[in-house]
């Protein structure tokens, strides 16, 4: 018998904002939630970085996904922000947010 995984209401919640996000902008890398969402069973805003190739300009990534965060912030009354990063700037950066990012996000 498989084993049923209980998945939390905020959970679930990320895995849908991950997965439109993903069919939104689908060179995404990965997407990766931090901050305080990342943690907390009650999250008033979520943070998220979309790690994306580098031959994309992050201005094209976030216009891309603009509409599609007005969106889900409309549907689930959570702030929704989201952050394209180059793959080699993620990678390389030593900046706190990066770290910040590397140590503690989670990906979705």
């Amino acid at each position: 018998m498989a084993e049923t995984i209980l998945v939390s209401p905020i959970d679930k919640t990320l895995l849908e904002i991950g997965m439109e996000l993903k069919a939104t902008l689908p060179c995404a890398q990965e997407i990766i939630i931090f901050g305080s969402s990342e943690i907390s069973e009650s999250p008033g805003d979520v943070d998220i970085a979309a790690i994306i190739p580098d031959d994309i300009e992050v201005f094209d990534a976030t216009s891309a996904l603009a509409p599609t965060l007005a969106n889900l912030t409309a549907r689930t009354g959570l702030l929704i922000s989201c952050f394209p990063i180059n793959i080699s700037h993620f990678n390389d950066n030593k900046s706190q947010f990066i770290q910040n990012i590397r140590l503690n996000g989670r990906s979705i």
